[in-house]
């Protein structure tokens, strides 16, 4: 998300959807390859992560800025994040081993120098980065993984070892976590268990936690982009009844509802937190 853009991944077609701040279409970025991965920077740049390269848009006209190929090697990359503007953060994987790759971004702009920082992670396996996220709050990033509940922070100066973590104890081995987002003094994690959708929310200052499966209108209760205290999520039109009751008098329905579900269209809702 920028300040008037949404950017919603199809792995499967390797394709982008772009939307205004209304959900409304604008276009499609398409890859030829597969699409591994997306972020943005500030209000400039989309970053696509690909196979041995990031192909980087311009948010005014969606073309191609620069392409920056990457190291050639065993890593099986799986998420990105340009830090700044010298500065890409890559999540991957290698051999069942779990990295964390620090790219600095060549003075020429056309290149990334082989990666000086690529930290083997000790406490995670490759199979917790299947669902690795990089997400950003104000001027840090952070990080998340799948199945231990750590969240790293990364800094425009450093690199921070776990902040935030968990002990799942039994359930450790069972829970996937798919997102976290972050506000101001509070953690925000959607993670999966026994196949039901959960959400863990944190407050960082009371250092207290409560997990949230329903919303007070009965419904799931999921995580997609946070911004200025508002929860954006999309999910198909099919699956609206697992998050909306529309005769609740705290559900407000943009547009018409009569047919919905009928071609399983996108549909953007607003929590607001």
């Amino acid at each position: 998300m920028t300040d008037n853009r949404y950017f919603l991944l199809s792995q499967d077609k390797s394709e982008i959807g772009v939307f205004d701040r209304k959900g409304r279409y604008i276009s499609s970025i398409e890859s030829s390859g597969k699409i591994i991965d997306i972020s943005t920077f500030q209000n400039k740049y989309l970053d696509v992560l690909e196979r041995g390269r990031i192909v980087e848009y311009e948010l005014e006209d969606f073309s191609i800025h620069k392409t920056f190929f990457l190291p050639e090697g065993e890593l099986e990359y799986k998420s990105v994040m340009r830090r700044d503007e010298n500065v890409f953060l890559i999540s991957s994987i290698s051999n069942g081993r779990a990295y964390n790759c620090y790219y600095v971004i060549d003075l020429t702009g056309l290149s990334i120098k082989d990666h000086f920082y690529s930290l083997e992670n000790p406490l995670a396996t490759a199979n917790d980065y299947v669902n690795s996220r990089f997400f950003r709050y104000n001027d840090s990033s952070y990080f998340s993984f799948s199945q231990s509940g750590d969240i790293y922070i990364f800094t425009n100066d450093d690199y921070v070892f776990p902040r935030y973590r968990w002990d799942w104890g039994e359930y450790a081995s069972s829970i996937a976590f798919t997102n976290a987002q972050k506000t101001k003094d509070k953690l925000y994690l959607r993670f999966n268990l026994n196949e039901m959708e959960n959400t863990l929310i944190y407050n960082t200052k009371e250092e207290k936690y409560k997990v949230v499966r329903l919303t007070k209108e009965g419904t799931s209760f999921p995580i997609g982009v946070i911004r200025d205290g508002v929860n954006y999520y999309f999910t198909h039109s099919s699956e609206l009844s697992k998050y909306l009751i529309f005769n609740s008098k705290d559900v407000e329905v943009v547009g018409d509802i009569d047919g919905i579900g009928e071609d399983d269209s996108l549909v953007l809702i607003k929590y607001y937190l």
